[in-house]
């Protein structure tokens, strides 16, 4: 078999491998959803809230011949009048979570907290577009439920598909936002505008102060991010 050969079955192999994982299967969580997470979902019945999918391209902070490709997140805002447990996770009312897909060392998954901080610490984003969409208790248990089974990054599974397929998990009765099959930040900044989000939208959020932390239930671990900045 000449070599020619062998690379096109190599690229045919990769492809079919990037195809399938781009699919919402389940990767993790199987010990997650074990969990006795009655008492949260219960208390998501009676709760109203605002959930927001931010996504920056990343262009404005590529800087000295490195290229930055943006990052796509969400954010949940408590609308009501009582506190809302989110993952283990409390949201007082009129304040916000954020949370998205990141690679990092420890963890390489879901994240709450770190869009927040880097925004208010660093000014990061600063060319972020955003859209929001109300969301009922029936939302929040899906978009939890989705965020257990898919606490995973890969880069086929990247922070913008899956910020984009939560988002249509949580709210499926409103127009699916549609950014093709390889989605990023830039495709996903296209798709949140043709569905009437705006720069000034996502300006317009003011971030609560959050300390980034990772894990669900008993295992939630917080981070440092301060301290990698200083590091880096």
């Amino acid at each position: 078999m000449k070599k020619r050969d062998y690379l096109k079955i190599t690229l045919f192999i990769i492809c079919c491998i990037a195809i399938v994982l781009s699919f919402d299967t389940d990767v993790s969580g199987e010990s997650l959803l074990g969990m006795d997470r009655s008492a949260e979902q219960s208390e998501h019945n009676d709760c109203s809230a605002l959930l927001t999918i931010v996504s920056d391209t990343g262009e404005s902070e590529s800087r000295h011949g490195m290229p930055c490709y943006g990052h796509t997140f969400l954010v949940l805002e408590n609308t009501g009048e009582s506190p809302l447990i989110f993952c283990g996770r409390e949201i007082e009312p009129n304040e916000n979570l954020t949370f998205g897909w990141w690679t990092i060392s420890s963890h390489s998954g879901v994240w709450f907290g770190i869009e927040a901080n880097y925004i208010c610490s660093f000014g990061r984003y600063p060319d972020r577009v955003a859209l929001s969409r109300e969301i009922d208790g029936d939302g929040i248990a899906r978009l939890s439920d989705y965020i257990l089974t898919h606490d995973l990054y890969t880069p086929f599974e990247n922070c913008a598909l899956r910020a984009i397929a939560a988002f249509n998990e949580a709210i499926p009765e409103v127009r699916q936002l549609m950014a093709g099959p390889f989605v990023t930040p830039a495709r996903a900044v296209d798709a949140i505008l043709a569905e009437g989000g705006s720069h000034e939208a996502a300006m317009e959020i003011e971030f609560s102060d959050q300390t980034p932390s990772c894990g669900f239930g008993d295992a939630i671990e917080y981070y440092d991010l301060a301290a990698r900045k200083e590091k880096e």
